[in-house]
């Protein structure tokens, strides 16, 4: 049996972690292959296999949504989720009393005073993609003495280091025994982080999902470009192309009224995640009726999101177009309740039989405030995308 319960507010990263010894005891394996975990903010998204990395990440603030599935010894399922400034957390067991004694437990953490709030820090923290692109470790020296260089030559600090292959992975805490586990051949994933104990700047480079990230912690805009040029200039000898396993990536339908904000979800799902976007717009409507082509779409489409905006006036406010009312109960008919996702702009009016629907919401002409959960959405359905 399942229970799933709303909490308003995020909670820290302490807390995440009372959470899962609670369910798993003391016996728990924190990196164990069977945990995901995913992050995502307005910019990108991440896909974990390490659940320390994963709480040294969201540790920073930047994450505005996040997915944790993971599975006790007793085959205890647990899900953590945070979206739109709600944290879900579903429970399954086959003990009715196993699954109130854990929530009992949670609703305690969520009561001391552990709802997140994000330190202020005058350094601002910058991070740049390399989708498919890995590079060879004289390159990745090379930036490492230009962070040397902008923290004045002093004693830097490796706070951070993983390297994981096919079967094995090491942890470690020196510089040179990291670039003597560098096999750029064979590496599938790493993460390593850099620090200034002084100046207290960080610099991270990590491989996940086959994308290489480089983020700088600094008060200086300049020394993020300084870094990001040398992995932005280099030659091809200097890096190498990652090959994708092949797989079939979802297609995302988007309903729309007249308004124009849908074009700005596309854009980002296209131009920043390579997501497959289908719409009223780009099918063949020659000779076909609009129920056909939905029709078309539904059965083509893997996720629906649904844009609702303030367009039609009525005697108590702004309700949506219908046609795209229309979509969203012919969506959820065809894929489900968690695969049509609804995108509501502040102020439209929805029917009651709405109510208790998964439900993003956004102000006015601000649609990107949706893209974070949009992304940690299709990665908790799909995976890595």
């Amino acid at each position: 049996m399942r229970k799933r319960k709303q909490y308003s507010g995020s909670i820290n990263a302490n807390a995440i972690i009372r959470i899962m010894e609670l369910i798993h005891g003391d016996g728990w394996d924190r990196n164990k292959s069977s945990n995901q975990l995913w992050l995502a903010n307005s910019e990108e998204s991440w896909s974990v296999e390490d659940f320390d990395v994963f709480i040294e990440k969201y540790s920073t603030g930047l994450y505005s949504s996040y997915t944790i599935e993971t599975e006790n010894s007793a085959r205890e399922r647990i899900g953590i989720e945070l979206i739109s400034g709600e944290t879900n957390i579903s429970i399954f067991s086959n003990s009715a009393l196993v699954i109130e004694n854990h929530f009992n437990k949670i609703d305690n953490i969520f009561t001391e005073n552990i709802i997140m709030k994000p330190e202020a820090s005058s350094k601002t923290v910058k991070q740049y993609y390399f989708r498919e692109e890995k590079f060879h470790w004289a390159l990745i020296q090379k930036a490492i003495d230009c962070f040397k260089h902008i923290c004045e030559n002093r004693y830097i600090k490796v706070t951070l280091a993983k390297i994981t292959f096919e079967n094995e992975s090491f942890s470690v805490d020196d510089l040179e025994l990291f670039a003597e586990k560098y096999d750029l051949n064979k590496i599938k994933t790493y993460y390593i982080t850099l620090r200034d104990p002084i100046s207290l700047k960080e610099f991270s480079l990590s491989l996940y999902s086959d994308t290489t990230t480089i983020e700088l912690k600094s008060e200086a805009d300049v020394d993020f470009a300084r870094i990001a040029n040398i992995f932005k200039n280099c030659s091809e000898s200097e890096k190498c192309q990652i090959m994708r396993k092949g797989s079939t990536k979802p297609k995302i339908f988007i309903g729309h009224g007249r308004n124009s904000q849908w074009e700005k979800l596309k854009s980002h799902l296209q131009d920043k995640h390579a997501v497959d976007v289908i719409a009223y717009e780009t099918g063949n409507r020659a000779g076909h009726t609009i129920r056909d082509i939905l029709e078309n779409m539904s059965s083509e489409a893997s996720m629906a999101l649904l844009v609702l905006t303030g367009e039609d006036k009525t005697v108590e406010g702004l309700r949506a177009r219908q046609n795209v009312v229309h979509e969203c109960g012919l969506f959820q008919g065809k894929l489900g309740f968690d695969r049509a996702i609804l995108l509501v702009e502040n102020g439209v009016e929805l029917a009651s039989n709405f109510d208790g629907i998964q439900q993003l919401r956004f102000k006015k002409s601000r649609i990107s405030e949706t893209f974070g959960d949009v992304i940690a959405t299709l990665r908790r359905e799909f995976g890595p995308i």
